[in-house]
């Protein structure tokens, strides 16, 4: 059963009240309309009176299909216009003027599954569609940052390392005759007049072995023995000490634990205008060396000898001898070096 409100009489025209005292169903409508009730009561009062009157039964049918299309209209609104739940749900209460229970469910039903559903859509669209994750993943990705770090640091790293191993430590000298410089040695050599037996010497710098551990026994340095028809004489080449007999260095290698091998750098000519020489390089103590040859050509010749291990460690006299053989049989040398490679002492 539907209760009109009450509605102070004294404010209708008297043909408006009349209708509402016929028409209990119709003043319920009319009457609860501040504005648009007011338009229809009055229009329905001029279209006349039998009109209104008609009978409650038809007009509560007018009334109800009013009811239905306004709410099928307020649903239409509702589902075309996504997100306005709010606005629609007031405007069909107003409009329908009917508090049925089956419309308002309808109606909040519709707006709030409409609402609802074009919340979540536009939210899920929105959150899905606007790339935000996506982009970050495939910026964070395509950026290349890491790569680049990557790609930086195994470029720094090898530079490094390259230029780690071409400057570490200092790089190995050698001597005359290509042998390195990686023991003890001593060096002799003739640049002015004087004696076969003193030439100039010079030592290596190694801390531990210098010239009074090259000494042989019972002396202070290594010693140059001759014999044989030797002497000094200027050569094109220079001062040199013109070797047809025999030429020695006697040394003591008392302090001397072991050594990899030995060797022998000579340099001078054959004092020869047509022949080389040929000459015996060797220790005579231990009767162990080899043989070698020296060009004749004007010019500075330098000939190296690997004597192996001739040289016996440990032992306060040992001796290197030069010895012409064969060819011109005569040397002219200019410079003597003997180096211990590889030497523990």
């Amino acid at each position: 059963m539907v209760f009109a409100p009450a509605v102070d009489r004294r404010c209708l025209p008297p043909r408006l009240l009349s209708l509402c005292l016929c028409a209990p169903l119709l003043t319920a409508v009319a009457c609860a309309d501040d504005g648009s009730g007011m338009a229809e009561g009055s229009e329905a009062a001029t279209d006349g009176a039998d009109e209104a009157t008609s009978g409650n039964d038809e007009i509560g049918d007018d009334s109800t299909s009013g009811d239905g299309s306004t709410s099928g209209e307020s649903s239409t609104e509702d589902e075309s216009t996504e997100g306005s739940s709010d606005d629609a749900t007031t405007e069909s209460s107003t409009d329908d003027g009917s508090t049925d229970d089956g419309s308002t469910d309808d109606t909040t039903e519709s707006s709030t599954d409409d609402t609802t559903e074009s919340s979540t859509d536009d939210t899920t669209e929105s959150s899905t569609d606007d790339g935000t994750t996506d982009d970050t993943t495939e910026s964070s990705t395509d950026d290349g940052s890491t790569e680049s770090t990557t790609d930086e640091g195994t470029t720094e790293e090898s530079t490094e390392e390259e230029s780690t191993e071409s400057t570490t430590g200092d790089p190995l000298t050698f001597d005359n005759c290509g042998f390195p410089e990686d023991g003890p040695w001593v060096e002799v050599e003739y640049w002015q007049l004087g004696s076969v037996s003193s030439p100039s010497y010079t030592y290596s710098d190694t801390p531990g072995w210098g010239e009074d551990e090259w000494a042989y026994s019972g002396h202070f340095w290594p010693e140059i023995w001759e014999f044989g028809g030797n002497s000094m004489a200027n050569d094109p080449i220079g001062v040199v000490a013109s070797i047809s007999g025999t030429w020695q260095m006697m040394i003591g290698l008392q302090g001397l634990s072991s050594y990899e091998y030995a060797t022998v750098c000579y340099e001078g000519r054959s004092i020869s205008t047509s022949s080389p020489a040929t000459v015996d390089v060797y220790n005579p103590l231990a009767n162990c060396g080899v043989s070698s040859q020296i060009s004749h050509s004007w010019e500075v010749h330098a000939v190296g000898v690997d004597l192996g291990d001739c040289l016996i460690p440990n032992n306060e006299t040992q001796a290197v001898r030069l010895e012409p053989v064969g060819g011109s049989g005569k040397l002219g040398l200019k410079r003597f070096r003997l180096t211990l490679h590889g030497a523990v002492y």
